[in-house]
C-alpha cells in the first residue's frame, strides 16, 4: 500500500522566514517536498501545471505579501474547483482578530502567529496526511 505525495507550498516574502520554515521541517517524519513561493502568480502558476488529486497539498500563507494578500489567494483558492479541498494554513504575524476570524471563514485549517510553533504545525501537517492514505 503506497501513501500519496505530500506537497508543502509556502508563499513567503522573506526569505528569512522561508528558511526558518525550511530549516524546521527538515526532521518532518513523512517523505514530503517544500516548495517556496514570493508572489500569488507563482503558486497559481505552480498548481495549474502540477496540481493532482492523486498529491496531498498543504499551503502555507503568509498574510502579508505583496500583489495579493494571504486573506485574498485564500480566498481565491477556496472558489477555485480545482483547489477549493487544499489544506491552507495562515502563517502571519499578524495578531488582528478580524483576520484571524477571515481566515477561518474563509477556509483555513488552522492560523499560526509568528514565530511559529513548529511542534504544533509538523503535528498538523501529519494528522492532515492520516486520511489520505491510498
Amino acid at each position: 500500500m503506497s501513501e500519496k505525495k505530500i506537497n508543502i507550498l509556502y508563499v513567503e516574502d522573506d526569505d528569512g522566514h522561508a528558511l526558518l520554515m525550511k530549516l524546521n521541517l527538515t526532521d518532518l517524519k513523512i517523505d514530503y517536498s517544500l516548495k517556496i513561493f514570493r508572489y500569488s502568480d507563482e503558486l497559481f502558476s505552480f498548481l495549474n501545471q502540477n496540481y493532482t488529486n492523486r498529491s496531498i497539498y498543504f499551503i502555507l500563507l503568509d498574510i502579508r505579501l505583496p500583489k495579493h494578500n494571504g486573506l485574498t489567494i485564500l480566498k481565491m483558492l477556496k472558489e477555485s474547483y480545482n483547489f477549493k479541498n487544499i489544506n491552507v494554513i495562515i502563517v502571519s504575524s499578524s495578531d488582528n482578530p478580524e483576520e484571524i476570524k477571515q481566515a477561518f471563514d474563509g477556509g483555513a485549517i488552522e492560523f499560526y502567529k509568528k514565530p511559529v510553533n513548529f511542534e504544533k504545525l509538523k503535528k498538523l501537517i501529519i494528522s492532515n496526511t492520516k486520511n489520505f492514505k491510498k
